[in-house]
């Protein structure tokens, strides 16, 4: 799976069990992409 899918399935995982945690994304984040990996449900993000 993609990156981003990995991040909307673990999210999506971590809601219905009603854990409320970061997701950090860490390398290749840039202002043409940061907002599909924030969509996707990362939260903090560096880049």
């Amino acid at each position: 799976p993609s990156t981003l899918g990995k991040i909307e399935l673990l999210r999506s995982q971590l809601t219905r069990a009603g854990l409320d945690v970061d997701i950090q994304v860490d390398g290749g984040i840039k202002a043409d992409n940061v907002g599909e990996v924030a969509a996707a449900g990362a939260n903090v993000i560096v880049s």
